[in-house]
């Protein structure tokens, strides 16, 4: 099978009907080319209800097909020779470790955490925000990218996006949006651009 270790980025257009290749094999990645004949895969069928850029899975290791969730980000490893610093996940309450190269949630997916992240962690919307509870001094300063969603959604100083954070020491930091009815929420409340 073939695997994409980064997400698809489609503009889809409105009442469009979109079939996401599971197999893997497909030529026209992300979709469907029928490559799938005669195996046990079938395509995701998706129908797009508004025109909007979504994010389409490219590993095919995905838990919320046919979009992106950061599977992909299992797939990496800190590098060696690189500090490494602990987290303290809520409300999991596990500690993880957290590689100076890498973000937290990358950190947090590697280490088995179901944080959720509807763009596949390019800082595109705010799923895998988290509240830091301790250590903010320890946090990377905003991100170009970061900095401007939260001053569209009115985000306070400890509340952070994990794909856009990395961290220099020991920190404590709670996961916000924890299962779907959280993103859907999330979606409607940005959607009608009210504030967090």
């Amino acid at each position: 099978m073939t695997k994409r270790n980064e997400p698809y980025r489609i503009e889809v257009e409105k009442d469009a009907t979109y079939y996401w290749c599971r197999c893997g094999k497909s030529d026209n990645q992300p979709f469907c080319d029928g490559s799938h004949i005669g195996s046990h895969y079938s395509p995701v069928r998706f129908d797009a209800n508004k025109a909007e850029t979504v994010f389409f899975c490219g590993c095919k290791e995905t838990n919320n097909s046919p979009f992106c969730d950061g599977t992909h980000n299992k797939l990496e490893a800190p590098r060696p020779n690189s500090s490494v610093f602990y987290a303290l996940v809520e409300p999991d309450s596990k500690e993880i470790e957290v590689s100076d190269n890498e973000s937290i949630l990358i950190a947090s997916l590697r280490s088995n955490i179901s944080h959720l992240s509807a763009c596949g962690g390019v800082g595109k919307c705010s799923t895998c925000r988290i509240e830091v509870l301790e250590g903010l001094e320890n946090c990377s300063e905003r991100s170009e990218l970061e900095a401007t969603l939260a001053k569209r959604l009115s985000l306070p100083d400890n509340i952070r996006l994990a794909c856009q954070t990395k961290i220099t020491g020991k920190i404590s930091y709670r996961r916000l949006l924890l299962d779907k009815r959280d993103v859907n929420l999330n979606n409607q409340l940005t959607n009608k651009k009210l504030e967090s």
